[in-house]
C-alpha cells in the first residue's frame, strides 16, 4: 500500500470496517466473513483469532489485543492505525462480484484498502467501540458495523443455560465485574439473572458483596463458563465467597481441583478468563457439553 498522494485517490472516503466475530468460527456472520475474505488489512484482537482463518490470504495482520495483566497496545495506537490504513490505497485488483464485498474503485485496479478492525464477540457490549468508532471519526475515516453474536448469549447457549426461563427468570442483567467498587449491589441483587463479563478475577469480592450487599441468599447457583461456554463449574454465592481454592479451567463442579497457572497468566479464578459468569437459578442449567435436557428447578 502507499499513501495518497500521486492523484490515484479513489472518490470513495476511507472506511474502516468494525467486524465483531462472535466467540467461535461457527459464530462469525456472513457478512463479517466476506469483509474478511476481502481485507488487506486487519487490526485484530487477541480474542479473535478465531475469525483469522477467513481473511484473504496476503492481507496485513496487526495484533493489537488487550488482556487482562498483558501488555496492551495503546487505545490511541490503535485508533490512529486504523486511521493510517483506512486512507491508504491499494493497487489489489478488486474482488470478483462473487466475493460478496465488492468496494468502490475510481478505476480497475485502484481502490481504498480495505481495512478491519476485528473484536470478538459484539464489539457494542465492552468492547470499546464507541471509543474507537470516535477517534476514527475523528481523524476523517468513515466506519461500517458489522455486528457479531454476543459473548453473554454466545456462551450460556454453548453451556446449555437458557438465560430467560419463563416464571423462574423474566429478563437478565449485563455488567462488568472489572472494578466491583463502581457496581450497584442493591440493583444486581434483584435481578432475576445476573451476567457478569470481566468478572474472573473479582469473582470472590463480587460474589461476597453480592450477598453482603445484594441480598442475595448465599445458596444462589452461579456458573463460570470459560472458553466460550465450553468449560463449566457450576456451584453457588457461597462457593465462591468462601475463598475456597477454585478449580482448574479443566475441572467440573464435581472434581474439584487446585488453581493453576493459564495460558492468559492467571491463577485460580483468573486462570478461567475470559469467561462468563451467570448468577441465577437459570445456573443450574450449565454443563460442560452444552445439553439443553432441562433441570428440575
Amino acid at each position: 500500500m502507499e499513501e495518497e498522494d500521486d492523484g490515484t485517490t479513489p472518490p470513495t472516503p476511507p472506511t474502516l470496517h468494525l467486524v465483531s466475530a462472535g466467540v467461535s468460527l461457527p459464530s462469525v456472520t456472513l457478512g463479517a466473513a466476506a469483509v474478511l475474505a476481502d481485507a488487506d488489512v486487519v487490526l485484530y484482537d487477541d480474542l479473535a483469532r478465531h475469525a483469522l482463518p477467513l481473511v484473504r490470504p496476503g492481507a496485513t495482520l496487526i495484533p493489537v489485543g488487550k488482556r487482562g495483566g498483558a501488555p496492551s497496545t495503546p487505545q490511541a495506537d490503535i485508533s490512529a492505525l486504523a486511521a493510517a490504513a483506512a486512507k491508504a490505497i491499494t493497487v489489489r485488483p478488486p474482488p470478483p462480484p462473487s466475493a460478496g464485498h465488492a468496494p468502490s474503485a475510481s478505476r480497475v485496479g485502484v481502490r481504498r484498502a480495505v481495512v478491519v478492525r476485528l473484536k470478538a464477540g459484539d464489539a457494542g457490549v465492552y468492547g470499546r467501540a464507541a471509543e474507537e468508532v470516535g477517534a476514527v471519526v475523528a481523524a476523517g475515516v468513515a466506519v461500517s458495523v458489522l455486528p457479531g453474536v454476543c459473548s453473554v448469549t454466545a456462551a450460556a447457549a454453548a453451556a446449555g443455560v437458557p438465560l430467560t426461563v419463563k416464571g423462574i427468570s423474566d429478563g437478565f442483567t449485563v455488567a462488568s465485574g472489572h472494578d466491583p467498587d463502581r457496581l450497584d449491589w442493591p440493583v444486581l441483587g434483584r435481578a432475576d439473572t445476573l451476567v457478569l463479563l470481566m468478572a474472573t478475577r473479582e469473582l470472590v469480592r463480587i460474589a461476597d458483596r453480592l450477598v453482603r450487599e445484594g441480598g442475595r441468599p448465599a445458596a444462589t447457583p452461579l456458573a463460570v463458563l470459560g472458553d466460550g461456554g465450553t468449560r463449566v463449574w457450576r456451584g453457588t454465592l457461597a462457593d465462591v465467597a468462601s475463598g475456597k481454592e477454585a478449580p482448574t479451567p479443566a475441572a467440573t463442579a464435581k472434581s474439584g481441583g487446585s488453581p493453576s497457572a493459564s495460558k492468559n497468566g492467571g491463577r485460580g479464578w483468573a486462570a478461567w478468563s475470559p469467561a462468563v459468569v451467570v448468577v441465577g437459578e437459570v445456573a443450574r442449567f450449565a454443563n460442560e457439553g452444552g445439553r439443553w435436557e432441562g433441570v428440575s428447578l
